[in-house]
């Protein structure tokens, strides 16, 4: 995915390689003059630096999305959140609680 912005950092859109193959076969050409605003999709789904780890994840497993443009407060893009790595952090912070679990039933309690 390519996160496209407009002249001021505001997210205009993003950019796919299904978004680029569509453009490529409703033109029907390969000759690569098609302009990204042409080709990307606007209505994007987003989420915001602020948000927790597991509402991004909500919207992503929702939508069915690989990846998600974080924006900060004014609408900028700061990075892309990608499933795999959220995944990842998920299954960390649930490895945490078990061996809290684990700890606190065997006796040993809260550290």
């Amino acid at each position: 995915m390519v996160v496209v912005v407009e002249p001021g950092g505001k997210l205009a859109g993003v950019l796919t390689k299904t978004d680029l193959i569509h453009a490529f076969v409703v033109r029907g050409s390969l000759d690569g003059n098609i302009r990204a605003a042409e080709a990307m999709q606007t209505d994007v789904l987003v989420c915001h630096q602020a948000d927790g780890l597991h509402e991004t994840w909500a919207k992503m497993r929702d939508r069915n999305l690989k990846c998600l443009p974080v924006l900060d407060l004014a609408g900028v893009p700061l990075r892309v959140v990608y499933a795999p790595d959220a995944v990842e952090l998920l299954f960390a912070e649930t490895e945490g609680d078990e061996e809290i679990l684990r700890d606190y039933v065997m006796g040993i309690g809260y550290q």
